[in-house]
């Protein structure tokens, strides 16, 4: 089976099939990421329960959002409020048979209700490192193996979330995954004088909108001389709207989609059925990085080195 038996054998674990509808498709894709080398190769990986697990034993772990609205260090009526909050809007947003146009502006209303009650509330900038650490926020395991591999090629990381950046880039920081061939693009909390949340930069980024605003308010990152003719792509997320970040990008070749899937496979096949459709590789998986770590791994050291005359 080649290369594509290669693949195959990576295993994050007994339980944890990798899914793959179209075959030849990943095989040229993989082909050709091989061919091209490092020099030619970016990674777009979405944040939460991407990077980050979606549960450690089968316990929920905490997203970036929920790191400050459920911390034990904000008083009772703000985590009651911002729960509502996600109790009210979270059904209607993953609810697909509302249109996308109304599921993002519900969607729109909850992150601008949540970040009011941040200000309201007094949210500190200084106490995010211990709402890290108070949380039950973590790293899929290998992500740190995963991010060095691409550091030591100079592979450049970019990640891309509907959540906030804040978190996301210290929960990286607390793991020593801060690297410099890393951005993260998200929602970056904006503080007075005196440290204290006013809100987040807008555009306000979310599930729906981020990988069009990702293209539009990131052109010059994507147009730097050691980026621009990086025209192959692995990307990496959690949600089927993860798979359309590059679809806007210019003068992109070979990208190698993969998705993980968080959900119950079993209660949920008609959702599989749609991420086998978007995704070329689909990983059953909340906890580990494991797959996508070996897969960068097979594609780097297969690469071929560029010929000098």
């Amino acid at each position: 089976m080649g290369l594509l038996g290669a693949v195959l054998r990576l295993k994050s674990g007994a339980s944890s099939p990798i899914l793959m509808r179209n075959r030849p498709r990943v095989s040229a894709i993989l082909h050709r990421l091989i061919q091209d080398g490092h020099r030619k190769l970016q990674v777009m990986i979405d944040f939460d329960y991407t990077i980050s697990r979606y549960s450690r034993g089968g316990v929920p772990c905490d997203s970036s959002y929920q790191v400050v609205e459920a911390s034990p260090l904000m008083p009772n009526g703000f985590r009651k409020q911002t729960l509502s909050l996600r109790q009210r809007y979270l059904p209607l947003f993953e609810n697909q048979s509302i249109p996308e146009d109304i599921r993002q502006e519900l969607m729109q209303t909850w992150l601008r209700q949540s970040h009011d009650l941040m200000r309201q509330y007094h949210v500190s900038r200084k106490d995010i490192p211990l709402m890290v650490k108070l949380s039950s926020a973590a790293l899929r395991s290998d992500v740190p193996e995963f991010l060095t591999l691409a550091q030591e090629k100079k592979v450049p990381v970019i990640v891309f979330s509907a959540g906030l950046a804040t978190v996301a880039r210290e929960i990286l920081r607390a793991n020593g995954c801060l690297l410099d061939n890393l951005t993260i693009v998200g929602n970056d909390l904006l503080v007075d004088s005196y440290g204290l949340v006013t809100g987040v930069r807008r555009p306000i980024v979310d599930g729906i909108n981020k990988s069009r605003l990702l293209a539009s308010s990131h052109a010059d990152y994507f147009k730097r001389d050691d980026h621009e003719e990086r025209c192959n792509v692995v990307v990496l997320g959690d949600s089927t709207g993860d798979a359309h970040v590059t679809d806007t990008m210019r003068n992109t070749k070979a990208v190698l989609k993969v998705g993980f899937f968080v959900q119950n496979a079993v209660d949920s096949p008609s959702l599989l059925d749609q991420y086998q459709d978007e995704f070329d590789i689909v990983i059953l998986d909340r906890e580990s990085f494991s797959v996508v770590k070996e897969l960068l791994r097979l594609i780097l050291s297969l690469a071929q080195p560029r010929k000098t005359n």
